[in-house]
């Protein structure tokens, strides 16, 4: 994580660095489709998954 505001009841973002992604020779051409899940997943997940109290969420996710 590199930088977030987020507060209880209001819309927070939350700032991602990918900094290594080591994927086997057989999954890299799904690259994309798995980042594009990751960024999917820590958006659902917010700032503390089922305990998030945020209303809405933005994640920006830097490869």
């Amino acid at each position: 994580m590199v930088r977030s505001d987020t507060r209880s009841g209001r819309p927070g973002w939350i700032h991602w660095k990918l900094e290594e992604m080591d994927l086997p020779f057989n999954l890299e051409d799904k690259r994309e489709e798995i980042l594009t899940a990751l960024k999917e997943a820590l958006t659902v997940y917010k700032d503390g998954g089922i305990y998030s109290m945020s209303t809405d969420f933005k994640v920006i996710l830097d490869v």
